[in-house]
Order: C-alpha cells, then sequence, then structure tokens
C-alpha cells in the first residue's frame, strides 16, 4: 500500500512500449495486482476498457474507515450502447461502470483519441469514450482504494468556488451537447436533463456565495438561460416531470431556501450516523 505508487508487475514489451494507459490520484493507492489482472482481462475478451471496483477510505472515522463494493470477484462484459446504457441507469455505486477515470486500464490506441483537461473532467471525459467503447469488461474485485481527506462539510471537496462552479456547468453542457445529435434519444434526453439540473444546482451554489462578485454575474446568467429553455422544458415530458426545475421555475429564491433547510437536515443526519456508528 505504497500511495501514489505504479505497482503493476506486468513487465511484457507491451507495456513498455506505451500500448496501455492508466490514471492515478497521487493521494490514492492500488492493489498490486491491479494492472496485471485487467491487462489479462483485456487480452482475454479482446476490450478496449477493463475496470475494477474500488473502494472509498475515509480517515476522518473512528470505525469504518473503508467503504467497499461487495467483491463478488464477477466479471462483466459490455458492448456497445450497453455500455453507456449501464454508465447512466445502472446501480448507483460500486456495481455499476464508474465515472472515474482512475479504476480502468485502457489500450492506448483507443483512448488517446480522447482529450480532457478541467476540473470535473471525468464526467465530461467517460461518456465520449463510452460512446466510442467497443467493449468494456468489469471484474467486480476492489483494485483502487480512492483517499477522502477529510469529512464532507469540512474540507475544500465540499466548497464550490467559481471556477469549479462553472466548470460544472462547462461539463454538462459538452455532454449535453455531445448526445444532442447521436442516435441514443434515451441518453440524450437524460444529458438534457442532467445539464439544466447542473444549471439549478450551479444557481444555488452562486446564491450561497453571492457576495462574490464573479458569482453574483454568473447567479444572473444562469437564470437567464434557465428562463430561456422553460418553454422548451415544459413541453418536454422528461423535463417537465422534474419536481426540482418545477420548484426553481415558480420561485428560485423559495428554491434556494429549501435546498439549504434540506442541506442542512443531510448534514445533520450525517454528523449523528458518524457519532453512533464512528
Amino acid at each position: 500500500k505504497n500511495r501514489g505508487l505504479f505497482q503493476a508487475r506486468i513487465t511484457g514489451s507491451e507495456l513498455a512500449t506505451g500500448k496501455y494507459i492508466a490514471f492515478v490520484d497521487s493521494d490514492d493507492w492500488i492493489g498490486p495486482d491491479m494492472y496485471e489482472n485487467l491487462w489479462n482481462l483485456l487480452m482475454e475478451h479482446d476490450a478496449d476498457i477493463a475496470e475494477g471496483s474500488y473502494r472509498f477510505y475515509r480517515p476522518w472515522k473512528t470505525q469504518n474507515k473503508t467503504l467497499e463494493c461487495p467483491n463478488t470477484e464477477a466479471v462483466t462484459v459490455y458492448s456497445g450502447h450497453n455500455i453507456l446504457d449501464r454508465f447512466y441507469f445502472g446501480p448507483e455505486m460500486f456495481s455499476d461502470i464508474a465515472v472515474m477515470v482512475w479504476n480502468k486500464l485502457y489500450r492506448a490506441d483507443f483512448i488517446k483519441k480522447y482529450r480532457f483537461g478541467f476540473i470535473y473532467e471525468d464526467s465530461e471525459f467517460m461518456p465520449r469514450v463510452f460512446y466510442g467503447c467497443r467493449k468494456l469488461v468489469k471484474h467486480d474485485h476492489s483494485y483502487y482504494t480512492y483517499n477522502i481527506h477529510l469529512s464532507p462539510g469540512e474540507t475544500s471537496h465540499s466548497e464550490k468556488n467559481y471556477f469549479k462552479i462553472q466548470s460544472s456547468i462547462t461539463s454538462a453542457r459538452l455532454v449535453a451537447e455531445f448526445f444532442a445529435d447521436k442516435d441514443i434519444p434515451k441518453i440524450a434526453d437524460y444529458t438534457h436533463q442532467r445539464y439544466l439540473s447542473t444549471l439549478t444546482e450551479s444557481y444555488f451554489n452562486c446564491w450561497q456565495r453571492r457576495k462574490d462578485q464573479a458569482c453574483r454575474k454568473l447567479k444572473k446568467d444562469i437564470l437567464s438561460e434557465l428562463r430561456e429553455k422553460r418553454g422548451v422544458a415544459s413541453k418536454h415530458p422528461v423535463l417537465s416531470a422534474s419536481r426540482q426545475l418545477r420548484l426553481f421555475y415558480f420561485s428560485p429564491f423559495l428554491f434556494c431556501c429549501l435546498k439549504t433547510a434540506y442541506r442542512w437536515f443531510r448534514q445533520l443526519k450525517y454528523r449523528i450516523r458518524v457519532l453512533v456508528t464512528g
């Protein structure tokens, strides 16, 4: 468990010549057999991506520091649009195809066609990758440990400055635009809904930081865009069913007040649970 070190035991010439690519955050750590096993799965199934599962390490907790997948050891192969379907509509955690770039091994000749480079890059990068992926193989085994530095609500992880807010909007917009003209209406509708939800969430984050001049300006821009899209949203069966959007269009101020109360309640509930479970 040497944090941030590449411990793969593969020494073959193909790895040495850069035919495979992986991403590892410098403050996380991986199992010593992660890339060896994922490489074997790539070869066995002739896949573009091999994915393992992961665990969260929570150092602030006194007990139950590790939260991880069931580790069923199941191997599942997905192909074509089934990858996106599983990604967007599969289980919420661990057993699904994950948005994160770091629990996977990629064929370099496939992944080098794609680029990323801003905050929330995973959420903009991976949907495009999944759309172009021929085949993905998933191994339900925790190879990767994601180190969460401190508790939610008490770290920079939860802080949303102007740059992070703007980046989340850009990421969601690019994904929605990418799928708008693709041949998967279900995904196009869903990503457009996600974009509008991101706008309302970003409006709330700017409202919380309304003393910041840049956030005040961004809040006005977001409100203007959402008002422009109101007619389209009201006629769309998926978008018109969104309670969050309906509440926002009824009253942005009431939306922000209720969201503040809901977040306060969730933080209180979380802190009580930590006290009880450690």
